[in-house]
């Protein structure tokens, strides 16, 4: 299996169990580097993901960022850790996604992706933005009162509801192998 080294900024092979992250996301539209044969050999090399002619977008940034604040060492993000022209070895780990995510020590899950206008009109384009509070600023809509100088935040009636409606709603719950409980 491979791995992002979090601390090396490469690509490492492990074959036993290691403490590593998973990024839950969609690629969206726009075209995505990926780990290929050919650029194997390459982004093993120390400091290869620091390469800007990558063009990785700031979600991976993002999340290589979590992994090393959390003292995470490892991160596993389909596009950089699966060889996608290996047919035989993609669909071998596609088969396995859910042990994939069920080890990890922890899931970053990036469901906020922005659609934007494509110049054909009606079809849209997602925009990779990043994860909240790594590069995008924390906003919040939570409504609050201020009491003698005290700021009190005024909480929905369920948050875990509003949460499950959020995700129901994003780009990221369309994908092919999440499994509603």
């Amino acid at each position: 299996m491979r791995f992002i080294d979090v601390r090396r900024r490469c690509i490492v092979s492990y074959g036993h169990q290691v403490r590593y992250a998973a990024l839950s996301y969609t690629w969206g539209s726009q075209e995505r580097y990926c780990l290929k044969r050919q650029n194997i050999q390459a982004l093993e090399q120390m400091n290869a993901l620091q390469n800007p002619e990558l063009k990785l977008g700031p979600t991976i940034f993002d999340s290589i960022q979590v992994c090393e604040r959390l003292c995470i060492p490892y991160l596993w993000i389909d596009s950089l850790c699966i060889v996608q022209d290996d047919a035989e070895a993609k669909h071998d780990q596609i088969q396995n996604m859910d042990e994939i995510y069920a080890n990890a020590y922890l899931t970053l899950v990036a469901s906020s992706e922005r659609y934007i206008p494509t110049d054909s009109g009606d079809s849209r384009s997602t925009l990779d933005i990043g994860l909240s509070r790594v590069s995008i600023p924390a906003v919040s809509s939570q409504k609050s009162i201020t009491v003698d100088g005290v700021s009190y935040a005024i909480l929905p009636e369920d948050p875990c509801r509003s949460l499950d409606l959020q995700l129901a709603r994003s780009v990221w719950f369309t994908r092919g192998w999440y499994v509603h409980p």
